[in-house]
């Protein structure tokens, strides 16, 4: 995705009119795509807090299910991880922190971001965040100040980014089915070994996890401050 001030600064734009996806099929289309590629990491993301607390799944799908707020949903699955899995919590730090989470980012914007057109890009759909809509929409209603829209705040979306947009989507979950089945005990262990081997070789995990694993062992070099003098006695 671009601004759209650097495709076409002074293009016609055009927001909150029904046609707008149907204007541009191909790429309502792949925006629908990626929306559902999310939401099979998300029920993959529920099934892995189930197995790693495998001692009642019904219950450990409820549980994440019933937390509609995203991040508390994370921290169970990082405090089942720490508990169950220790010796990969590295491996899971750098898969939620570098794959997952940045696929959730760009999901997210698909779907709660507000769509428009342009009749001068025949291709392509506009994205803008609500806030920023909702800025021109004050705007309109208040003169008589000027509606003027920040088009480095208008982003322009082509099936070309959202391919690339739902190939990341498709990269985080089999990765993510991959550390499932590091994990998942109805595997043999030289099969999660082999899947271990194979997630962990994966460049941008092993650029990941050395750099985690650097930055660890730089704060753990790092000298101990100096306590602050003891004050108690000032007046």
């Amino acid at each position: 995705m671009q601004p759209l001030s650097r495709v076409s600064p002074n293009a016609e734009v055009i927001f909150g009119r029904n046609e707008d996806m149907a204007s541009r099929p191909e790429v309502a289309v792949k925006i629908s795509q990626c929306i559902a590629e999310w939401a099979d990491i998300e029920s993959m993301l529920g099934m892995l807090l189930a197995i790693l607390l495998d001692g009642d799944q019904d219950a450990a799908l409820a549980m994440y299910s019933g937390v509609e707020n995203r991040s508390s949903q994370m921290k169970m699955l990082e405090s089942a991880a720490r508990i169950k899995i220790p010796e990969k919590i590295d491996l899971f730090t750098v898969l939620m922190g570098s794959v997952i989470r940045p696929a959730m980012r760009e999901r997210d914007r698909l779907a709660h971001w507000c769509w428009g057109f342009s009749p001068n890009l025949a291709d392509a759909l506009l994205l803008i965040q609500i806030h920023s809509k909702m800025a021109v929409h004050l705007k309109a209603v208040s003169p008589p100040n000027p509606v003027q829209l920040d088009f480095t705040k208008i982003f322009v979306v082509t099936a070309n980014d959202l391919g690339r947009t739902f190939a990341r989507l498709q990269t985080a979950k089999n990765y993510l089915a991959d550390f499932i089945g590091t994990i998942w005990t109805l595997n043999p262990p030289e099969t999660r070994d082999r899947v271990l081997h194979s997630l962990c070789s994966k460049p941008e995990i092993r650029a990941a996890l050395d750099r985690l694993i650097a930055s660890r062992n730089k704060n753990s070099e790092s000298p101990p401050q100096s306590p602050p003098p003891d004050q108690s006695d000032e007046k």
